[in-house]
């Protein structure tokens, strides 16, 4: 729906987002589901539960809250700022959230202060430490060591104007070397090696692409945000999925981190412009470091067991 249906998913996103939806599609879910959640808890007895995902927190907290009152019902947020109304419920016991844009969001919804906890957008506990491996990297990477280099993402998918947006830069005439990580997009893939693009498939090298890289290229969702963010990294942000990644794209440039180019054209023009100007974009990567969140996962898993510990005690 997100690449082929954008008004669609755009409209059905904002018109469900409201707490009376929330509200019929969790009573709905617990009376079509009643018989699965019950062989849920019974098949996984634990002392705590934690969901990533929002139809998740409609459907099993109340029924945790009333089976196991001692395992508390955690919720982690995954988006950054603007966040539909199904990742709150009442029910919840604890939401960790990646920003305070989004615990205020989570107030205004009604969930209780003391229930809601900016942690961070989690990345990997060693990513940053990763990062800084990158630029000695450069070479067993594939990158010439001393070329100003952009990495140009769209997800773990590869979605959004990716191969447009990549085709423009490498065919601009500026002296850029350009990495693509085309996640999981194979076609994208294919098509850009062909055309001499050095565009790679899904990688677990995020971490050392980024440290080898000057400035970032994306779609703005909110993992490749986070990890820009503590890699350093100015961004261009050429694509969101609407409703849910359009709060990122405020963050981004609000903060001074990065800018909104949604034309290809419009990234080419700012590369050049960090190229030609490099304090433009040492401001810009200092921006990024400020919002830079490297121990959210480990501070995320130290709540959730001091809540839980405070639950039994």
């Amino acid at each position: 729906a997100i690449a082929h249906a954008r008004t669609g998913y755009a409209a059905f996103w904002h018109l469900t987002n409201n707490k009376p939806y929330a509200a019929l599609t969790r009573a709905s879910m617990q009376i079509s589901g009643r018989r699965a959640i019950l062989r849920f808890f019974a098949e996984h007895p634990a002392d705590v539960y934690v969901s990533c995902h929002p139809l998740v927190n409609q459907m099993l907290p109340q029924t945790a809250q009333r089976l196991h009152p001692n395992a508390p019902f955690v919720a982690v947020v995954s988006d950054m700022v603007t966040i539909h109304s199904l990742f709150w419920s009442d029910h919840i016991a604890r939401v960790l959230v990646p920003t305070n844009e989004a615990r205020a969001l989570a107030i205004r919804h009604g969930m209780r202060p003391d229930r809601v906890i900016a942690t961070g957008q989690p990345v990997l506990p060693d990513f940053a430490a990763r990062v800084s491996r990158g630029r000695a990297m450069r070479k067993s990477l594939g990158l010439h060591e001393h070329m100003f280099t952009t990495v140009l993402m769209g997800g773990g998918d590869g979605m959004g104007r990716m191969t447009q947006t990549a085709q423009a830069i490498a065919s601009a005439g500026l002296p850029i070397q350009l990495v693509v990580l085309c996640g999981r997009n194979e076609r994208a893939r294919d098509e850009l090696h062909a055309q001499g693009i050095h565009a790679i498939g899904f990688t677990d090298q995020v971490p050392e692409y980024m440290g080898a890289a000057d400035a970032l290229v994306s779609k703005a969702g909110p993992g490749t945000i986070a990890e820009a963010f503590v890699a350093g990294l100015p961004i261009v942000l050429y694509d969101a999925v609407p409703g849910q990644e359009s709060g990122n794209i405020d963050l981004v440039v609000r903060s001074g981190a990065g800018t909104w180019k949604p034309q290809p054209q419009a990234v080419v023009e700012q590369l050049s412009l960090w190229l030609h100007d490099p304090r433009l974009r040492a401001t810009a990567a200092a921006a990024a470091l400020t919002q830079a969140r490297p121990n959210a996962a480990i501070d995320a898993g130290r709540e959730i067991l001091i809540f839980q510990q405070q639950i039994i005690h």
